[in-house]
């Protein structure tokens, strides 16, 4: 009986450790049969030439070809490489589909949100602005991560594999091809995590809305301190101690502070020093972009080389980029550096709409409200806790085990209303619609980033950022003819009337937005008298 015992304990011991052995080598083969290539050769069809990635020792790949076509096909495939994953999330998150991959309250109510704001719809007509050349490069992007996915679809990465299991894709969940509509959206979603004035004004409201207007204007003006408009921006020297800090900026930090509303947001850093006070004689510049941390990181660090480098063929340029997007945000080529920080500027408006039926009113006469349908379809039925929003239908097919929902986005001329799907907004007695520059027109911000990526001074760097559109930034520049400057773009609007703190009655007409701030007129400076120049 014992050795029967015996034999059968170590049976059950030899075949759990059977069981674990296949497990663990199943595990690590799915996870590392995903893990980039970094030697050899690999047969991309697509490309016009042979073209050459270099990884260093940490790992940063070194892009090297002798056309643009080839160099950001290259640069597509080795982002699908390492971030695959991370763009498929992004790319839905963007376009308002992340309930499609997980259904729940919170994605459903996130993706209805970012489809009011037309993120997606925006993108479009951006690209529909963009030049050939640029239309071009986005292409080509586009056709090396779709090649990256057509070659690998049986060992993609292993979320996929695991998210398709657990979510509504199944186990053989395949990414979409990629476009250029998905690499324009990124420039929304950085806009829209950069900026806030918009809930600023709400909170604003609900602040008047609670204390009345004369009790609510006095806690406003003790929490946000009206700007001097006479008073020019203070550079704060290295000795400054508190009591040389005006007295209302003093007691805001003590109110920050005792009332526990600090808040959770960082702030970039970047600053550049002219060369004469450097010890080499030659200028410093660095940049600390400060976008929230995730893992993997936001950032991926590569370059762009052209070989050789021509009129067609202008890139050499080595910095930090945004995994779903082409080129180089934040770097250095062969003439000149530059560095970000986010500005903060106020581009967003709040307009309460009188709305009846179908129409608003404007200036004493209705006006048809414009209808978007916004359609996309989840697994199963709706979450038990979700609450549909206003002008939203639902219908499942119980055949399928599918919902499709139909969002009726409403328009004014001042932007989408947000109050029908935004709860905090719905709050207010009149509809809630949003002006905001990222979504009012088209803009040319990846233009502007390829631009600055083959500028080779000062005056090419400008004339690259005067088609910028958002989000705004503080760029700071060095080049290797001894200059540092710093410069301002994005279209900031001129508002006919009030300062933009707060929501305004849109059916009036008085608070318009008349057209945006001249380039020529944005902050700008080049070679200092002190010889350095900070953003923070």
């Amino acid at each position: 009986m014992r050795r029967f015992i015996r034999r059968l304990i170590i049976g059950i011991v030899a075949i759990g450790l059977f069981v674990i052995l296949i497990a663990g080598g199943s595990f690590i083969y799915l996870t590392r049969s995903a893990f980039p290539q970094i030697d050899g050769t690999v047969q991309a069809t697509g490309l016009l030439l042979p073209g050459t990635v270099i990884r260093d020792k940490n790992g940063v790949p070194h892009i090297y070809a002798a056309n643009t076509h080839d160099l950001f096909f290259m640069q597509g495939y080795v982002h699908a490489q390492d971030r695959l994953w991370q763009m498929e999330v992004s790319r839905r998150g963007m376009a308002g589909q992340t309930s499609e991959i997980s259904p729940s309250k919170s994605s459903l109510e996130q993706d209805r949100l970012i489809r009011v704001l037309g993120w997606r719809r925006s993108a479009n007509a951006d690209y529909e602005a963009l030049n050939e050349t640029d239309r071009a490069a986005l292409q080509a992007y586009s056709d090396g991560v779709n090649r990256y996915i057509s070659t690998h679809q049986n060992n993609l990465p292993l979320e996929f594999i695991v998210v398709g299991a657990f979510g509504s894709q199944g186990l053989n969940y395949q990414p979409a091809p990629w476009t250029p509509i998905d690499t324009l959206q990124w420039a929304k979603a950085l806009a829209w995590n950069l900026s806030g004035n918009w809930n600023t004004e709400l909170y604003r409201a609900q602040v008047l809305a609670k204390f009345g207007e004369e009790g609510g204007q006095a806690i406003l003006t003790d929490l946000f301190p009206a700007y001097d408009s006479q008073t020019k921006p203070i550079v704060i020297p290295s000795s400054i101690s508190w009591s040389d800090v005006p007295a209302d900026l003093v007691s805001l930090k003590l109110l920050d502070s005792l009332a526990g509303t600090r808040s959770h947001d960082v702030g970039s850093n970047g600053w550049v020093v002219a060369g004469h006070r450097t010890t080499t004689g030659q200028p410093l510049l660095a940049n600390d972009p400060h976008l929230g941390i995730q893992i993997p990181s936001i950032w991926y660090f590569n370059s762009l080389h052209c070989q050789p480098i021509t009129t067609n063929c202008p890139f050499d340029v080595t910095g930090a980029t945004f995994p779903g997007v082409p080129g180089v945000m934040v770097g250095h080529n062969a003439y000149i550096a530059w560095g970000m920080t986010n500005v903060g500027a106020d581009v967003q408006d709040l307009f309460l709409e009188k709305i009846q039926g179908t129409q608003y009113e404007f200036q004493g006469r209705m006006t048809d409200l414009t209808i978007v349908p916004e359609t996309w379809t989840i697994k199963g039925k709706l979450p038990a806790d979700y609450q549909p929003a206003k002008n939203e239908i639902s219908s499942y097919d119980q055949i399928a085990d599918t919902t499709t929902i139909t969002l009726n986005v409403r328009y004014t001329q001042h932007g989408p209303i947000i109050s029908d799907v935004y709860a905090r907004a719905s709050q207010l007695p009149y509809a809630v619609a949003l002006a905001w520059t990222a979504i009012d027109a088209p803009e040319k911000t990846l233009a502007a980033f390829l631009r600055i990526d083959t500028s080779t001074n000062w005056d090419e760097f400008r004339a690259a950022l005067s088609i910028y559109g958002t989000p705004s930034q503080n760029f700071i520049y060095a080049d290797t003819s001894g200059n540092i400057g710093y410069q301002m773009p994005g279209r900031i609007p001129i508002r006919a009337q009030g300062d933009g703190r707060l929501p305004v009655p849109g059916w009036t007409g008085k608070y318009e937005w008349s057209g945006y701030i001249p380039f020529e007129e944005l902050p700008s400076t080049l070679n200092p008298a002190q010889g350095y120049i900070a953003t923070a």
